[in-house]
């Protein structure tokens, strides 16, 4: 008896959570036929309960028709963008992002107003692309959205804040309002020590990869990409060996703000590698993302180049 009655509180919990990681994948039929059993396992098949489930179902249904028709207008878009029917295929891209954003569309988009000669808008979609999680479209915007200015001629008011300083580097974003000048010490003047953050447990977390808010870089360090820039120190040994590539990182920004669970997607070099890890593991604490109001933990992507 003893051994029914605890399956028989263990199989509810169960249900609950296939039901969540149904919903991560937007497998929505999959919530409804969890939640179903869930409820049927409890005897709670009332009047208002079944009410809930129907309206679940309508809204299931509703989230599965947004996706299919984002994915139907990203179909379109795409095709139009290989006929290189320009215009068109940015305004059906953009149906299909009003109706559901994410980096793909962003991404053929920008491929579309870059080939129309509008830079602002190319640069936009990028930026957006590699928020929702495209290290590529990362890596093309900064190539062809950021581009700096090196000098070893510093003035007395940056002496002064920063007497470390041995050059700068202002670096320009294409098109921003806050594309203001930023000046940047070759040494690490900006890095703070960092508390010792414990890695996450991806098999008992709840991390996502994308929320209703992603998280954000404080503003004061500029941005992730700026901060890189400005904090990198290029290996001894990779510089003899004139190495040279983009390190793809992946991190997860925890629901403290704090980064977590650093990892190499794809390498160039040990050297180069261990710089990449070490410039995310330095980041500052972020403004973690959220979920229905709730800080969460994201799952984020960045690519770091580096070059000679």
């Amino acid at each position: 008896m003893a051994f029914k009655s605890y399956s028989r509180v263990l199989l509810p919990c169960e249900r609950i959570r296939a039901a969540a990681r149904a919903l991560k994948k937007k497998d929505f039929c999959a919530v409804t036929t969890h939640v179903l059993l869930y409820l049927t396992i409890q005897n709670q098949i009332s009047m208002k309960n079944i009410i809930l489930l129907f309206v679940l179902v309508l809204i299931t249904t509703s989230l599965l028709a947004q996706s299919r028709t984002a994915q139907k207008y990203y179909r379109q878009g795409t095709n139009e963008l290989k006929k290189q029917n320009y215009a068109e295929a940015i305004r059906i891209l953009t149906l299909s992002i009003s109706e559901e954003a994410y980096a793909n569309a962003f991404y053929n988009r920008a491929i579309a107003y870059y080939n129309l000669g509008d830079t602002c808008a190319f640069c936009n979609d990028l930026r957006n692309a590699f928020y929702h999680g495209d290290a590529d479209a990362g890596d093309f915007y900064s190539l062809s959205c950021i581009y700096t200015v090196e000098s070893d001629q510093i003035t007395d008011d940056i002496r002064e804040s920063y007497p470390n300083a041995i050059s700068i580097k202002i670096i320009y974003h294409k098109c921003l309002s806050d594309s203001t000048i930023h000046v940047m010490a070759e040494r690490n003047i900006d890095v703070e020590p960092q508390p010792v953050i414990e890695d996450l447990n991806e098999e008992t977390e709840d991390i996502f990869t994308l929320v209703e808010l992603m998280p954000e870089f404080p503003k004061e360090h500029g941005s992730p990409l700026e901060f890189i820039a400005r904090n990198a120190n290029y290996p001894e040994e990779a510089r003899l060996k004139q190495l040279q590539g983009t390190v793809y990182v992946g991190f997860v920004v925890r629901n403290d703000g704090y980064v977590a669970n650093v990892v190499v997607l794809r390498g160039v070099h040990k050297s180069l590698d261990e710089e990449a890890i070490r410039l995310i593991k330095s980041m500052p604490r972020w403004q973690p993302g959220k979920q229905n109001g709730e800080p969460v933990h994201v799952r984020m992507n960045i690519p770091i180049r580096f070059n000679l």
